[in-house]
């Protein structure tokens, strides 16, 4: 399955001036309202209906397995996914159906309503369906599109409440699941920021960093947001003082005396991350929560079969500021964190 296009496409209606000004509490006028519902069935009904790899693949295993009738008991195991994937790409070309005819110009606003209900309905089918496969990216996908149904009504609250839903099972994937869907979880965060579901700072995955199963990028100073975890981070000065300047060094002048400069020398042999921190963490889950240090990142990790580090915890809700010193050793660059941990990788000088 393709990444979530449409998020994408309901992302850059989001920031068109008529819904920037729903998002911030204001009316939308008659105008306003026709111009973005349009774009929004533009949006839904252009949406790729591209084959699922993921089918053709099964497909291509039952064409081998027709080869070979001593493994006919395989071929019939593998039917039931590829009818569920069928079933479920059904729905989503009816809800699209549906969508299509809500162009007519002859249709008047009850039957208009009728037919987004009826592709709601559709769009709620498929999600039941992926559910039951327990297959996250389908989630996202038919959650988004239910998005899009809120959008035309419009429903700002519901628009939020549906892409908070999709991001959440893609966060719970990436945290704990055996997939990596990190290109629909890009699509849809952003997505969730366009229409205020998520801060601004909110951050997108960067690269996979040792000790963390989801990493974002952050920032010296500033408050940054992933998963329900706010962090901001500052360079601590031996004397326990804040200090968010890089640091310098002094070298010789050749045109005489000395001049100051910003150096990774001035760090130590390990850089950035080698140096200690001082963390203030915004708990904004609704479990408790651990904080630790590795090398490249402050590392929070979120509760594993009931099951959490007893360091520097946090309740629900609740915020700590912390002194994490430098690590003694580096993680291993092989250990991409087996548990749900979340890293907010230190910047670089």
């Amino acid at each position: 399955m393709v990444a979530v296009e449409l998020a994408v496409a309901l992302t850059a209606i989001g920031a068109k001036a008529a819904v920037t000004e729903l998002v911030r509490g204001g009316a939308w006028s008659g105008s306003d309202w026709a111009l973005v519902a349009t774009q929004v069935v533009d949006a839904v009904v252009a949406s790729p209906n591209r084959p699922d790899p993921a089918l053709q693949r099964i497909e291509q295993g039952i064409g081998r397995i027709e080869l070979r009738l001593d493994v006919l008991g395989e071929k019939i195991d593998a039917l039931p996914a590829r009818s569920r994937a069928q079933e479920f790409e059904i729905h989503m070309a009816a809800g699209r159906r549906y969508m299509r005819d809500l162009r007519d110009e002859w249709r008047g606003d009850r039957d208009r309503r009728r037919l987004v209900e009826q592709a709601q309905h559709e769009f709620v089918r498929a999600f039941g369906i992926a559910e039951t496969m327990a297959d996250p990216l389908r989630q996202a996908v038919a959650d988004v599109a239910i998005a899009a149904c809120w959008l035309w009504v419009p429903s700002l609250r519901d628009v939020q409440k549906t892409i908070g839903a999709a991001r959440t099972v893609l966060e719970r994937e990436l945290l704990f699941g055996t997939t990596r869907p990190v290109d629909a979880y890009v699509s849809v965060v952003r997505l969730c920021k366009a229409y205020g579901e998520r801060p601004k700072h909110t951050r997108v995955p960067g690269p996979q960093t040792p000790g963390a199963r989801l990493a974002v990028q952050a920032k010296y100073g500033k408050w940054v947001e992933c998963a329900g975890i706010e962090v901001r981070v500052a360079r601590a000065k031996a004397g326990g003082e804040d200090d968010d300047r890089k640091p310098v060094t002094a070298v010789p002048d050749p045109r005489g005396g000395i001049i100051l400069v910003r150096t990774l020398a001035a760090l130590g042999e390990q850089g950035a991350s080698g140096h200690p921190v001082k963390v203030t963490v915004r708990n904004r889950r609704a479990e408790w929560v651990s904080v630790s240090r590795t090398w490249p990142a402050v590392i929070v990790e979120l509760p594993l079969h009931d099951r959490l580090p007893s360091e520097n915890r946090i309740a629900p809700g609740a915020a700590a500021t912390l002194d994490l010193p430098a690590p003694t050793q580096p993680v291993p660059a092989s250990a991409t964190g087996a548990r749900p941990t979340i890293g907010f990788v230190l910047p670089q000088p």
